[in-house]
């Protein structure tokens, strides 16, 4: 009888845990827990497709149902026990795919058959691949199992998206996560299979076929079986023709190409779209080539040898470096980046091609990125002539003291201001606030008022013999106004013991002056920052006064008192507040001085 085919994958297959490729610490764990006896109930495999998450549980079973296991948790692979795992005979060893087997039936099938004996080994072992395809009603029926399973039973849960999973049934299992394998890691392990397939693979090849694998060993193992078949060497040409074009190699020369020479690049990238190219694996490929050189004109050659790339790869990217400014390998990354989701979904390779001509008409021909970075510098900024008197004469005429006063910068105008404080009563402002302090004052006004807080930010802090001068620009009159506020005046007033050596606050702008003690309301403490503690006198009679213009103007009760609503209106006129509800309502008597305020 003849023996049945076996893919590479399933012929190389570990039987160990030494030989598991790229994921140290999740065997090591697993390792430890069989060699002290310690194994859990349950464990949740997570990680991308191909990476060895149902051949570690395969293993684990091995392990747990060896009867002559190693000092380190190694499954012994001589006995039945192992053959019978090894060989898929195991009738304790029962795995089950998820994706066909999701239902509430399945599981209740299950439920049924873990309350028995195993058949000849020490645990039984259910491994369920793709659980989280499993139903919501399936994950319920499973949980009583799962928490309170019988002694001799473990459950093997593996899966690519662990989040689809419920959290109860997560919190159940020990969750093991699983990595992508790096391109370094197998490299090796593809190498040491061809050549036990009599087959000789040049190194270029190997990379590429790593690189497309994209982390998953399994998928590895397939193209390498597919460039086999093809008889003869694995090569690079091999590779490239399996793929339909884009390897490393065609896209180093086609980069060297849109450098020097578009023509020749074009018509080559033409003839890749002609032969089956995608658009999508073509921009892959570009951002890759760009990633690396980017990386190597940011941080230096050295960081080459931290690259997934072949020893000849290297010395192209380090070299090829220099002819690409760093700006430019950026952009074409970000370039590439928007161009891949289009390209997927269908983008015509003539436009991708000529998208990608365009881009490239920005590279600058035949020079280093150093020389171009002069070049670039002489075109922009090339040597001015002096104007000649004519021009000037017609600029000076052109321009009115009006234009004049509008095109002064910012920083005269702030200069003017300082030099305008000297007519001030302050005196020559010849000394400035701390930094420190005048930060500890500003931030002891937030978040109790943030207006405040905000319009104290945009001044200049000046101090001289004792008087601090809190200078705003005119652009920012608006903040001084603010400030000038008899409410808002009063707790700057108040914070003056905030400033040491200081007496006497000011404010200022343009020409204009105010003191904030004259101005701010009596009563008003740095600890009550609310209304003032009493009405002062000078508003009180404002107050008199509107009530004689109101008695003038007939908005007056019969025994002469104005009206309460215009008495109202005049105190707030006296404070920054604004009025919710007023209401006026005629009384039952229908005279004028009813009126009811609200």
């Amino acid at each position: 009888m003849p023996v049945p085919y076996l893919t590479l994958y399933r012929k190389y297959r570990p039987q160990y845990f030494s030989q598991v490729v790229g994921q140290d610490e999740a065997v090591e764990v697993l390792k430890r827990e069989v060699a002290s006896g310690k194994t859990g109930h349950a464990y949740l495999f997570s990680g991308p497709r191909g990476c060895g998450k149902t051949t570690v549980a395969r293993l684990l079973a091995k392990a747990v149902d060896c009867e002559n296991p190693g000092k380190e948790g190694e499954p012994c692979g001589s006995c039945e026990n192992c053959r019978s795992i090894t060989s898929g005979n195991s009738l304790d060893v029962i795995e089950i795919d998820g994706a066909s087997n999701r239902g509430i039936d399945e599981v209740r099938e299950l439920k049924e058959h873990v309350s028995l004996s195993p058949f000849s080994a020490r645990y039984k072992i259910y491994i369920i691949d793709e659980v989280h395809m499993l139903t919501d009603a399936a994950f319920n029926a499973l949980l009583k199992t799962l928490e309170e399973p019988p002694a001799s039973v473990i459950f093997i849960f593996a899966t690519t998206e662990p989040s689809k999973v419920p959290a109860t049934i997560r919190s159940r299992c020990q969750h093991i996560p699983f990595h992508r394998i790096d391109a370094s890691l197998m490299v090796p392990c593809i190498k040491d299979i061809a050549g036990r397939e009599g087959s000789n693979v040049e190194e270029r090849a190997l990379w590429d076929i790593a690189r497309e694998a994209d982390g998953s060993l399994r998928d590895a193992l397939s193209l390498l079986e597919q460039v086999l078949s093809l008889g003869g060497e694995v090569s690079s040409e091999r590779v490239r023709a399996l793929f339909g074009g884009g390897s490393r190699k065609e896209l180093e020369r086609l980069t060297s190409a849109l450098r020097s020479d578009r023509k020749k690049a074009f018509l080559e990238l033409e003839d890749s779209f002609r032969k089956g190219l995608s658009g999508g694996r073509l921009l892959e490929g570009f951002f890759s080539v760009f990633r690396d050189l980017w990386i190597i004109r940011k941080w230096g050659p050295e960081m080459a040898s931290h690259l997934p790339l072949a020893e000849e790869e290297r010395n192209f990217a380090i070299s090829e470096s220099a002819f690409w400014p760093e700006d430019l390998l950026w952009e074409g990354m970000e370039f590439f980046a928007s161009l891949m989701p289009k390209a997927r979904w269908g983008m015509r390779s003539d436009v991708v091609l000529g998208l990608l001509m365009a881009f490239f008409e920005r590279v600058p021909v035949g020079e280093s990125a150093a020389g171009d970075a002069e070049k670039e510098v002489a075109e922009v900024a090339p040597e001015r002539e002096e104007p000649s008197r004519d021009i000037e004469k017609v600029e000076e005429e052109l321009v009115t003291p009006e234009a004049e006063k509008e095109q002064k910068p910012e920083s005269q105008a702030v200069e003017e201001t300082l030099e305008k404080m000297e007519s001030l009563s302050v005196g020559a402002a010849n000394e400035k606030l701390s930094h420190e302090a005048w930060k500890h004052f500003i931030e002891s006004f937030f978040p109790d008022d943030v207006s405040l807080y905000c319009a104290l930010l945009s001044s200049v802090p000046m101090i001289n013999n004792e008087k601090l001068c809190i200078v705003f620009d005119e652009k920012d009159r608006v903040c001084f106004e603010l400030c000038k506020i008899a409410r808002n005046a009063a707790k700057i007033a108040a914070r003056k013991e905030k400033l040491e050596g200081v007496s006497k606050i000011l404010l200022c702008c343009g020409d204009e002056e105010t003191d904030t003690e004259a101005s701010s309301i009596p009563g008003m403490s740095s600890d009550s920052p609310g209304a003032p503690s009493e009405r002062p006198k000078e508003e009180s009679e404002k107050v008199e006064i509107r009530r004689q213009e109101a008695k003038k103007n007939g908005k007056t009760t019969e025994d002469g008192s104005s009206s309460k609503v215009e008495d109202l209106k005049g105190v707030m006129s006296l404070f920054d507040a604004e009025l919710l509800l007023l209401r006026e309502e005629a009384s039952e008597n229908g005279e004028n001085g009813g009126d009811i305020i609200e």
